[in-house]
């Protein structure tokens, strides 16, 4: 049935100025009730709201009042506009509503409407919330319905054909994915059509990519802006975009500089213009996770301040007008820019990392020490081998390692939403990758079904049953330690790194890939290894690469012992390779050089600093028998849930960077897992291959008061592993 009202707006001479048509009467809660509305007024510009602004005003079943902002669907006429509202509500009962017209600083209401909502059919799950706070549960989210949701999936920030990789996703068991509104997708507001205006070919395409996230199960993060609209300098890809940028004033634009974007009021109350828009005719829709107001915001022109400024305020309008109360973040490239997470507006972090030489290390470092420091759920966004694209991505890591890392250390870490790869389609797609993930999900039996009931009884805790043993070996029997420095292009909040007489450092994760010189003060901080030999060690560092000039500089016990200029220029040199990038002004190259300095017998503090202008990378550092030979070089994650074990076994020498330079690890065999943390009684141990997501052996084991030992399969890559309490 269709329902007209006629309302008479004042300037308009016809008695049918307004006409509505609610498409539904009655509907299940989480389903969508859309209302279309014409209107016959002249208008110079449809989408300004100071111009015209149409909104739903409901009162809720329980009374409340609401106001849900509707939007232009076509512009019919000079005079004639199509406009749409969409509403998704999530409590049974009886809305009232009417439509509310601002013209002419003058509000005309329709008459009132009742939209009655029974019960929600039990496939509609509703919208995803945060769920309880990071310290209680940082690892899952949950819907409306009460079923946990735990994100799975990769980038696919742009492409012509959203349903071919949404299908390849699902076939998977992925459910989550990340799309950019940039000049080149999506895009509302640019030189075409301009500022104020919106481009409704590319909303209507928006329309339709939801449409396919729902037939699909896909849940899309928003991203709203991406950096280069502004970027501060031109950016490794020459991605600066605020030449053509309409906010500019040399494009009529508000903003004479593009530092302004962030600051100016004009600018602003335009970003509020299209959040409003964005909000009205998207917000209806659960595939929406999360709205992300900018990729890589960091590294736009804002100074930071501004930055957190204009998140405190964009965020506190998203807010006050999404009824539906979708999820808030931005993303940042590195680890900095920590203000921004103390405001309450940002509901979770958001980084990205690329090139770590040990992404597993990296990716659960990276996770922990920001939920850590911000006390929020977190994602990482974006990750990958090497941040300059796809043919250099296979070229440092042909078999894959990087991606694969990422993937199962994100699983065993606390976050609700699992890293997203980069390079979707000239890498993942292009080399049918699509398994690595299968093959974890076909692994997960906790977070990726259909598991219902409160976050804390799905909680899971860190399980860390200790160093892994290699049987019979000579425990008196040391050998070399050898150190990946993990941690990516960022600064080091940890400088303190101490060995252990077994040879473990407990914060390995942190130590460093890059060490910056006076450059980059605010990055500075020198790494120290604590060490206590029983005789004379060697401490040997290998130099990889040089930007600009570093000066190494070791000491013991503050003593300094070696002085070592690294200077990088044109022609030859002490470097293997040297280029000039002339979008830094700088030379940069590769070393490939080791030094070493004579450690003497007792405890001692080793630090290494650079002294010099801009970085250095750190390939490994090596201190000659600081390793117990009986501890098998493996690193597990893992984390219980009940009275299960759910773990993750990976060769320490086996990540992308150590393979690259080395070749595949050997081979550790006999090799065993010492259980002493189990309630006694029978479990039933499964052994899984993480590439091909299938059991490779299964047996039954008692425990009893004096623990157990497991033999572990021999291992050269990882394996994952379930203990599973009672018999198979």
């Amino acid at each position: 049935m269709i329902i007209l009202a006629s309302v008479l707006i004042t300037g308009c001479d016809s008695e049918t100025a307004m006409k509505i048509h609610p498409q539904s009467t009655n509907l299940a809660a989480r389903e969508t009730l859309v209302i279309d509305i014409w209107l016959n007024v002249p208008l110079n510009n449809p989408f300004d709201p100071n111009e015209i602004k149409v909104d739903l005003e409901f009162i809720s079943p329980k009374k409340s009042a609401m106001i849900h902002p509707a939007f232009l669907l076509a512009e019919l006429s000079a005079d004639s506009t199509h406009w749409q509202a969409r509403f998704t509500p999530t409590r049974t009962g009886e809305y009232r509503y009417r439509v509310a017209v601002t013209h002419d600083n003058t509000t005309h209401r329709s008459r009132s409407y009742i939209l009655n909502v029974t019960s929600p059919a039990p496939e509609e799950k509703g919208f995803i919330r945060q769920g309880p706070d990071a310290s209680r549960n940082p690892w899952v989210q949950q819907f409306d319905n009460g079923v946990v949701f735990r994100g799975i999936g990769e980038n696919v920030c742009w492409t012509d054909d959203y349903e071919y990789y949404f299908q390849k996703l699902q076939e998977t068991g992925c459910n989550l994915t990340r799309i950019w509104m940039c000049p080149w997708n999506l895009y509302l507001e640019w030189e075409e059509p301009g500022l104020g205006r919106y481009h409704l070919k590319n909303a209507l395409e928006l329309d339709q990519v939801l449409d396919l996230a729902r037939q699909y199960g896909i849940y899309i993060i928003l991203t709203l802006e991406y950096h280069g609209v502004v970027q501060r300098g031109q950016g490794f890809f020459n991605e600066n975009k605020w030449l053509e940028n309409p906010y500019n004033a040399a494009n009529g634009g508000p903003c004479t500089t593009a530092a302004e974007l962030f600051t100016h009021p004009h600018a602003i109350q335009s970003y509020k213009n299209r959040f409003r828009y964005l909000v009205a005719r998207y917000g209806y829709s659960p595939y929406i996770h999360s709205w992300e107001f900018w990729n890589e915001v960091d590294l736009t022109a804002g100074a930071p301040e501004d930055i957190v400024a204009w998140h405190r305020q964009m965020g506190q309008y998203l807010k006050e007008i999404d009824i539906h109360q979708h999820m808030i973040s931005t993303s940042v490239s590195t680890s900095n820019l920590e203000e921004l997470w103390s405001i309450p507006e940002i509901d979770y972090t958001q980084v990205h990392t690329y090139n770590s030489p040990d992404m597993a290390a990296n990716v659960s470092a990276l996770i922990k020490r920001t939920l850590a420091s911000t006390g929020k759920k977190g994602l990482i966004g974006e990750y990958g081998v090497d941040f300059r694209g796809p043919s250099e991505t296979m070229e440092m890591d042909p078999q894959n390692i990087g991606l694969h890392h990422g993937l199962w250390a994100g699983y065993f870490s606390p976050t609700p939403l699992l890293p997203l790869t980069w390079w979707w389609d000239n890498y993942i797609d292009s080399l049918n990758l699509y398994p690595l993930f299968k093959s974890l999900t076909a692994y997960d039996e906790i977070f990726f079904g259909n598991h219902t009931g409160s976050l804390d009884r799905i909680s899971p805790r860190p399980w860390l049953p200790g160093p892994v043993y290699i049987a019979d070996a000579d425990t008196s029997a040391t050998t070399d330690l050898v150190i990946f420095p993990s941690r990516g292009w960022s600064g080091n909040s940890e400088t303190s790194f101490v060995v252990d007489e077994f040879g473990i450092i407990a914060n390995e994760s942190e130590i460093p890939s890059f060490i910056f010189g006076h450059k980059k003060t605010d990055m500075r901080n020198p790494p120290q290894f604590q060490v206590n030999l029983d005789a004379p060690a060697i401490f040997k560092v290998t130099i990889k690469d040089i930007s600009q000039y570093g000066l190494l500089l070791i000491s013991i016990d503050d003593e300094l012992v070696l002085r070592q200029e690294l200077p990088i220029g044109p022609g030859e040199g002490p470097w293997e390779s040297a280029e000039f990038r002339s979008e830094w002004d700088i030379w940069w190259g590769s070393y490939n050089q080791e030094y070493e300095v004579t450690v003497p017998a007792g405890f001692h503090t080793i630090q290494i600093e650079n002294d010099g202008l801009d970085w250095f990378s750190i390939e490994k550092y090596i201190l000659t028998d600081a390793r117990r030979a009986n501890i098998a070089n493996i690193r597990l994650q893992g984390f219980e849930w009940g009275p299960n074990r759910y773990f993750w076994l990976r060769h320490g020498g086996w990540f992308w960077k150590n393979v690259q330079n080395n070749g595949d690890p050997e081979t550790i065999s006999n090799a065993v897992l010492i259980l002493d943390d189990l309630i006694p009684g029978t479990y039933h141990i499964q052994w899984w291959d993480t590439w091909q997501g299938a059991i490779i052996q299964e047996y039954e084991f008692e425990m009893d008061t004096s623990g157990v030992q497991i033999a572990l399969p021999p291992i050269s890559g990882d394996l994952a592993g379930k203990i599973l309490r009672g018999s198979s």
